[in-house]
């Protein structure tokens, strides 16, 4: 049987928030399995581990920062000053490989290395049931290229550290090392089902075009042979010039692009993030020539209705009861509904009807569907529910 707890702190302290996240989620949990941690930036994640790790003892531990807020059943953590979050399954038929490198050298080989050494940690020889993974950007998708050549695909989950462009406050770690720009996975081997629904929860329009020009895989030149921005900025009914350098990332978390999967009906969403002055836009993840790319659309109101409805599809695929749900929720996503931060906890709350769960806020999420292959997106849900039998 699979049973879990969360523990949370404010303390301004790293080291004492670390010590008293460990205690509080100790209290249920006898013998855990994993801790997955998570943190604030305004933390020193070091003093938060060995606070951790002071009171969990030898038991693999990974984790990030997570942005600006954590969420956990009985309320919203995002005190200001900093706050810590943990998480412990205890399963005795659920065994763990760890591991975790800096970024060095080339991407993919880095995670063919690593998918060697989460199996070797876990002393298994064979693939695992399901990876849990964190990354910075961005090279996750080359990670993720290297650890399936290794163990082909596996159904994953996961996010990114919570804003790759403040390197040194966000990091992510194991129970080892901290490390502040690079992977880190968990191989998990269980006899438990798994369960990922992962989506953007955003609707097509029926303004899309095709891939024609690209600079690298995240510079997107031209749609249809037309300068990117330009194109962009016509679907959404703006002007260009208003959407140059960052502008346009506050603009596209309602609009993003997205990609469908041809096997099914499963898009993944890509945010455009900077205007570049020769209307070229940078975009979230990679993106390949000759791709069909979908203006889509949401509001802010579908973005907090659809922590609840997507937690529920978890709930309906697992079939059995629930004895965790870990929420990876996107950061840029919340940064458009932070006023209704209070709703989603309810929904939460209410869909999770009792099982422990913990909501974290990354950029860049990870997952499949069932029929889809492994995924970088953004602007996503990848949430995941733990069967307890």
């Amino acid at each position: 049987m699979l049973t879990s707890s969360v523990g949370y702190s404010i303390r301004e302290d790293s080291y004492e928030s670390g010590i008293e996240s460990a205690k509080m989620a100790l209290e249920k949990i006898k013998t855990p399995t994993i801790a997955f941690l998570y943190t604030s930036t305004k933390y020193n994640q070091r003093k938060v581990l060995e606070g951790v790790n002071s009171i969990l003892g030898n038991i693999p531990i990974i984790g990030c920062n997570s942005d600006g807020a954590l969420i956990v059943p009985s309320r919203i953590v995002n005190e200001s000053t900093g706050f810590s979050g943990v998480m412990l399954l205890e399963d005795p038929n659920m065994t763990i490989g760890l591991a975790i490198s800096s970024h060095c050298g080339n991407a993919r080989q880095l995670g063919h290395t690593l998918a060697l050494e989460a199996m070797e940690n876990a002393g298994k020889g064979s693939a695992p049931d399901y990876i849990y993974m964190i990354a910075s950007s961005p090279y996750e998708e080359e990670y993720l290229k290297g650890i399936e050549d290794v163990v082909g695909k596996v159904p994953l989950f996961g996010g990114g550290i919570a804003d790759y462009s403040n390197l040194g406050s966000n990091t992510l770690f194991t129970h080892a090392s901290v490390v502040e720009c690079g992977v880190a996975v968990a191989f998990i081997y269980t006899d438990k089902k798994i369960v990922t629904e992962y989506t953007g929860s955003y609707q097509e329009t029926d303004n899309l075009g095709i891939v024609t020009k690209i600079d690298g895989s995240r510079n997107l030149v031209e749609i249809d042979g037309i300068p990117s921005l330009q194109k962009y900025a016509d679907w959404i009914d703006e002007n260009a010039e208003n959407l140059l350098g960052r502008n346009l990332s506050f603009h596209s978390v309602l609009k993003p692009l997205g990609i469908k999967n041809i096997e099914e009906d499963f898009v993944a969403i890509r945010q455009p993030v900077f205007g570049n002055t020769d209307y070229s836009m940078n975009i979230s993840q990679d993106i390949a020539l000759n791709t069909t790319v979908i203006c889509m659309k949401s509001t802010p109101g579908d973005l907090v209705d659809s922590t609840k409805t997507v937690l529920e599809q978890v709930q309906k695929r697992l079939e059995n009861k629930a004895g965790a749900y870990l929420l990876i929720h996107s950061g840029n996503r919340k940064k458009k509904v932070e006023t209704q931060l209070n709703e989603i906890h309810r929904n939460l709350k209410e869909a999770a009807n009792g099982v422990p769960f913990m909501t974290i806020f990354t950029l860049g999420e990870y997952g499949s569907n069932s029929q889809s292959a492994n995924s970088c997106g953004e602007l996503m849900l990848s949430f995941t529910g733990f069967s307890k039998e």
